[in-house]
């Protein structure tokens, strides 16, 4: 999960420049209360980006905000962790991002 953040920051400072871009680097170790209120705490400042990393964080960050957009990071399954009812491989809304999951039908053929 760190390298996914590290090549988030990279690929955007590459992509804006160093002197265009701010990061607010937060943990919430896993801990479902502390992603809410890092999250809450991103919304009310009104952040230009979240990056979701992991399922708790894209659960509390989904909860704080419908307009800022999110990226979502090493998340297995967006279906459960957003409980959505129909899913079509794309979430919509102020979400988008990136699943961990591995190509279940290509390690099925091995």
């Amino acid at each position: 999960m760190d390298a996914a953040t590290k090549g988030f920051k990279e690929e955007v400072t590459k992509e804006l420049g160093k002197s265009h871009v701010k990061f607010d680097t937060q943990n919430a170790q896993g801990d479902s209360s502390t992603a809410t209120t890092i999250c809450n705490n991103f919304a009310s400042e009104n952040e230009d980006l979240i990056l979701a990393n992991a399922t708790a964080s894209l659960q509390a960050a989904s909860a704080a905000t419908k307009s800022i957009p999110i990226l979502g990071t090493a998340v297995t399954n967006y279906q459960v962790a957003l409980k959505l009812k129909k899913f079509n491989g794309t979430v919509g809304g102020n979400i988008s991002g990136t699943s961990d999951l591995a190509p279940l039908d290509k390690q099925e053929k091995r």
